[in-house]
């Protein structure tokens, strides 16, 4: 199994569902994680319209001296992964771009966003 260390997992609902609503799979998926991973991972869900709040939540939970901002090394350690359904989706690419922006400094990536099930063979 792969390092799981300070992974950093934001889901974003769609429609008009409530970020805490354990009947969608976005927020099941957080909760597992969080149960079966709790030491290695911190999941969050956000409303699809919530995309600064979870931004801000990111950097708040990247940054180790709690300054606001992102060392090199902070941003080179980042373990990020976004999931989103529907509108969340839309939120999910949005929130992918920005993190682009704040870690990298670029606006575009070579790299497509890939989404992988088999380090979690359980779920």
């Amino acid at each position: 199994m792969p390092c799981l260390r300070n992974v950093v997992v934001v889901g974003f609902v769609g429609g008009f569902v409530n970020r805490n609503d354990a009947g969608h799979p976005e927020v099941q998926f957080a909760n597992y994680l969080r149960d079966r991973y709790a030491s290695s991972i911190h999941a969050e869900v956000f409303a699809n319209h919530q995309g600064k709040d979870a931004l801000r939540r990111i950097v708040e939970l990247l940054g180790t001296d709690r300054d606001g901002g992102l060392t090199a090394n902070e941003k080179e350690q980042a373990r990020i992964i976004i999931c989103g359904h529907s509108w969340g989706a839309s939120q999910m690419v949005t929130l992918a771009r920005e993190l682009l922006r704040l870690l990298t400094g670029k606006t575009t990536s070579p790299y497509p966003f890939v989404l992988c099930f088999r380090d979690f063979p359980d779920w």
